[in-house]
Parts: C-alpha cells; sequence; structure tokens
C-alpha cells in the first residue's frame, strides 16, 4: 500500500485516480465497451457535420444546439459532491473510490476533492470532447467548409462543458453543505438570471459566455470564460464539506399502514411497501424524480431558448414533448434498481420478474403523475389546449413501452447492460426509430386536418401492444436469474 504524505506527490494519487475510473468504466461495460461510447460520440459528431454543415457564422442554430446540449452535458457529470455523498455508498456500494482516501490517509479532504475534479475534467474531455472535436473537425475537412470556424466551434464547446460542469460542481457543493439553503440559492440564482434574460438587459446567449464568444469573435470573453471555469472551481472545492458521513438513524415499523395506501393483492402491497420505505429511508427519492423531472425541464428550457432567445421560430408542441418522456425515463427506472442490494430475496420465495413487476409498478406511480402535470403545463402555456390529450396518450404510450424494453433487456441491471454495446444497439433498435416517428408526426399536425392526429393516435396505441408483447417475454428471460448486485455487470 502506498503511503501518501510528504514524500510522494499529488501527481501520484491524480495518475491513480485516473487509472481508477478507466478500470470502473470497463468494470461496467467490458474491455470492448469502454471504447464504444467515444467512439460513438465521434460518429455522431462526424454525421452531424456531414449531414448540417455550417458555415462561421453567429447566427448557425446548430452551433447554439452543440453548445447547450454539451453545456447540459457537463451539468450532468459535475456533481461530485454529491457522488460523494451518495453515489458511493448506494449505486456501487461495494467500491471505495480514492476520493475517500482522506478518512485513511493523511491528507485532506479538499485537495483530494480538487484532484477528483480535475481528474473528472480531463478523463471526460479525453472520454468524450476530444472524440467529439475530433469528429467535428474531420466532418469540416470532408465538407470543404472553414476549418478555423469548425476548431473555433470545438475549442468554445469544450469550455461550455467544462463551465457546465463547474457549476454542477458548484451546485451540488452547496447542496451537500445544506440541503435547504442550496436548493434555494439554487432557485434564487436561476430565478435571478431567467428575469434578467427575459426582461432585463441580459440576452440568453449571454449567460453562456463560451457561446457568446462564438456569437461576437471578441477575444475578451475567453479570458472571461477561463476565469469563471476557475472561480467556480475554487468556489466549489471550498464549500464542499470535509468529511462525507452517513449518520444512522433509526425508524417505526410502518410497512403495514404503507401497505394499505396501494392496490393490489397482500403480497404485492406489502413488496410495494419495502421498496417505497427503502426510496424514502435511503434519501434517493429526491434523485429519482429530480432524475425524471430535470431533462424534461431542460428540454423545454432548450426549446424556450431556440425560440425566444435565438428566433428560431421552430413549433413545439406537446405531442413533441410526450414522445421524449419515455426515452427519459430510463434512468429513474436504473435508480429504482440501484437503491437498495437485492441479494436477501435469494433466501426468499420472490423471483425476479416479480420484483421487476413491483419496481416498474412504482416507477409508472411517478412517471405516470408527473408526465400527465408536464403535458398540461406545456399544453397551457403553450396554447394546445386541443392537443393536450393527444400529448397525454403519446406520453403515456412512449412511457410504457420504452419501460417494458428497458425492463426486458436489462432486468434489475440497467444500469450495467444497458452501456454493454449488443444491449445498447438491441435498445436503440426498438426505441428511436418510433420515437422519430412522433417527433416528425409532430412538426406534420398544422394545417393538415384529422390525418397526423389519427396516425399519432394508431402509433401510439401500437407502441402500447409491443409493451405489452416485451412485458410477457419478461419472465421467461428472467425467470431464471438470482438476485444479484446490480451495480455490477456479470
Amino acid at each position: 500500500m502506498i503511503e501518501l504524505g510528504a514524500r510522494i506527490g499529488y501527481g501520484i494519487l491524480f495518475g491513480s485516480m485516473l487509472k481508477e475510473e478507466w478500470r470502473l468504466q470497463r468494470s461496467f461495460v467490458g474491455s470492448v465497451g469502454a471504447f464504444f461510447f467515444p467512439l460513438f460520440i465521434f460518429i455522431l459528431s462526424l454525421i452531424l457535420v456531414l449531414v448540417f454543415p455550417f458555415e462561421r457564422a453567429s447566427s448557425s442554430s446548430l452551433v447554439d444546439f452543440l453548445h447547450v446540449t454539451m453545456f447540459l452535458y457537463g451539468l450532468s457529470v459535475g456533481g461530485i459532491a454529491l457522488i460523494g455523498e451518495q453515489v458511493m455508498a448506494r449505486r456501487i456500494g461495494q467500491v471505495n473510490l480514492l476520493l475517500k482516501i482522506s478518512q485513511l490517509q493523511p491528507v485532506s479532504f479538499r485537495r483530494v476533492t480538487a484532484l477528483f475534479f480535475l481528474k473528472e475534467v480531463l478523463f471526460y474531455h479525453l472520454y468524450s470532447m476530444v472524440p467529439f472535436g475530433a469528429g467535428l473537425i474531420i466532418g469540416g475537412v470532408l465538407s470543404r467548409i472553414d476549418i478555423l470556424g469548425v476548431v473555433g466551434v470545438s475549442l468554445s464547446v469544450g469550455m461550455v462543458f467544462t463551465l457546465g460542469m463547474c457549476v454542477s460542481f458548484l451546485g451540488s457543493g452547496a447542496l451537500v453543505r445544506s440541503r435547504v439553503f442550496g436548493s434555494i440559492s439554487i432557485l434564487v440564482v436561476i430565478a435571478f438570471l431567467a428575469v434578467l434574460s427575459i426582461f432585463g438587459p441580459l440576452e440568453p446567449v449571454q449567460l453562456l459566455h463560451p457561446l457568446y464568444l462564438w456569437h461576437t469573435m471578441d477575444p475578451v470573453w475567453v479570458p472571461v470564460s477561463l476565469l469563471e471555469i476557475v472561480v467556480f472551481s475554487v468556489l466549489s472545492v471550498f464549500i464542499t464539506r470535509e468529511r462525507i458521513s452517513h449518520p444512522s438513524r433509526r425508524y417505526g415499523s410502518r410497512i403495514m399502514k404503507t401497505a394499505a395506501r396501494f392496490f393490489g393483492t397482500p403480497r404485492t402491497r406489502m413488496l410495494l411497501a419495502k421498496e417505497w420505505l427503502e426510496l424514502r429511508r435511503s434519501g434517493t427519492l429526491g434523485a429519482v424524480v429530480l432524475g425524471f423531472i430535470a431533462p424534461l425541464l431542460a428540454v423545454y428550457g432548450m426549446v424556450f431558448l431556440f425560440n425566444e432567445g435565438l428566433g428560431a421560430g421552430i413549433e413545439f408542441n406537446v405531442i413533441f414533448f410526450g414522445a421524449l418522456i419515455g426515452f427519459f425515463g430510463v434512468m429513474t427506472y436504473s435508480w429504482l434498481n440501484n437503491v437498495e442490494p437485492n441479494e436477501s430475496f435469494n433466501i426468499i420465495p420472490v423471483s425476479v420478474p416479480e420484483l421487476m413487476a413491483i419496481k416498474l409498478k412504482l416507477y409508472f406511480y411517478f412517471t405516470t403523475l408527473i408526465s400527465t402535470i408536464y403535458i398540461v403545463l406545456i399544453g397551457v402555456m403553450g396554447g394546445d389546449l386541443m392537443l393536450i390529450p393527444f400529448g397525454v396518450l403519446v406520453g403515456a404510450s412512449t412511457n410504457f413501452y420504452v419501460a417494458y424494453v428497458t425492463a426486458r433487456l436489462t432486468g434489475l441491471r440497467t444500469n450495467s447492460m444497458l452501456l454493454d454495446i449488443r444491449t445498447l444497439s438491441v435498445f436503440s433498435v426498438f426505441v428511436v426509430p418510433p420515437l422519430i416517428v412522433l417527433v416528425i408526426l409532430s412538426f406534420y399536425i398544422e394545417g393538415r386536418g384529422p390525418l397526423p392526429l389519427i396516425v399519432i393516435s394508431a402509433v401510439s396505441m401500437l407502441l402500447v401492444g409491443l409493451g405489452y408483447i416485451f412485458k410477457s417475454t419478461i419472465p421467461e428471460r428472467w425467470g431464471s436469474d438470482s438476485f444479484g448486485s446490480a451495480g455490477v455487470s456479470d
């Protein structure tokens, strides 16, 4: 064992963290699968430029879309403080990452956290942003467009991704320090920026300075963007809690009272009560709900940015949003499978398909209510009152279909199996085409009579029927499977 002290540089710890991250990726998806994601990113960006070549112009909607998407991607991978608080103890509880080494060695938690965040920035740039930029540049060469413009886009997209990571790091650090104060602070900042961009002197594009750099071509925004990244990173390290601990709590017996609130047979109600209580007491309920709501709000925010801030003028109705609901529910189902270990079920008369059915019931309790409210609110705000029933139908059908496709393919190991190349390919074949069809149909409603709505309803009902077919094959696929650790691939 390496003893960390004055004689050992932090470079060794940083290098060890990089190796740890790579080994962790390989443990989830295998040696081949670990290379699949950067290859997929490279091919995606290459095709993107070949199909939609863009010039070096500030009015390019594609460039704006790339920046906003990568900022959201940075937000999704930058929650280092919350990773330390929850993920290491629950998602991959059998793994002790080097982030916790300060509990065993004479090195401060802040320095370890700073190194861990720098490792995340470097790793995800190498793992995703470098392949993405390489795809853009090679696609630009093949498309014979301004190579300097493509390189500039690659650099500004990389900066906006890093800025997203830093903002997420700062927000998660505030939440770990104090959930109440952190939540209030984040909401206040979001509201303040929204007011400034909608009613005040700021344009929406000015909220992301790397994107504003692209729009203005003013080099002064380069040091401004870099300074923001550094300031947010330093503040995040200083506000993150020094030690990560999980205080023990005692709970009274509530399973009988909780079971009485659910519907179904006594056996079903008891299992639902168990899953619900574990979800609440593990502190994961907020992550499960937020993991479903946040992408839906992010999509609406991007649409608002394009239409109001950038003047894209694209008509997005409730059917468009409903078509995306099922896809965003995949991570919620994955969270439900990673709340607590399931090995204890091996000694009681409960099968894997039975527990999957219980988790899916709980999943539909969450997503059906949230997605319906989401569609109704968007319909009311957008004036699409007549389309709300169709939006609810599309949202419910895609949610039902994608949930049972995911369950059939991944069982209780969604977090690891969905990253497998073969599983992900089959998932994409079954899920992506019908969602694309519904998205395309959503743009052909205006002025074309009832035919598009009839076709959309028919596709939705077809998805429900296919969902029942996938549901019926779950017992055959997973009936002989035993309960194991859902966080690690077999």
